[in-house]
């Protein structure tokens, strides 16, 4: 873990947001930040690889507010694709992130795939 490690500062927008995530230490930008629709909304799409090496230990390139929530994952190894999804859901920026090993295979891929197109927003009052 790297708990002295501290992302910068990110503006208000999803391209803010998405400009960071293409520059994450610790990782290889893949695919810049792309305009993509998830879930009926516009939204950005970055693919990045782990390095060796970010100062910490890999997979650590971002600090995030624990939500204590969900299921995750606590390691990241040299070489795993990490794709990410970024969503401004009224207001609040939701980060949608799938991370693969270095051979995924295409059925993996598209079941990845299958799951973002799978995504629905809806509005509750």
């Amino acid at each position: 873990m790297c708990a002295n490690l501290r992302s910068p500062p990110v503006g208000s927008s999803l391209a803010d947001l998405a400009r960071a995530v293409a520059t994450a230490r610790g990782t290889k930008l893949v695919a810049r930040p792309a305009d993509v629709i998830v879930g009926g909304r516009p939204a950005k799409h970055v693919v990045l690889t782990a390095r060796k090496s970010s100062g910490c230990r890999t997979g650590f390139s971002f600090t995030w507010r624990d939500m204590k929530a969900g299921a995750l994952w606590q390691m990241t190894s040299a070489g795993d694709k990490i794709r990410v999804w970024l969503v401004d859901v009224d207001g609040t920026r939701l980060f949608i992130e799938a991370e693969t090993t270095e051979q995924p295979g295409p059925e993996l891929q598209r079941e990845i795939q299958r799951i973002v197109e799978s995504i629905r927003f809806e509005l509750v009052r």
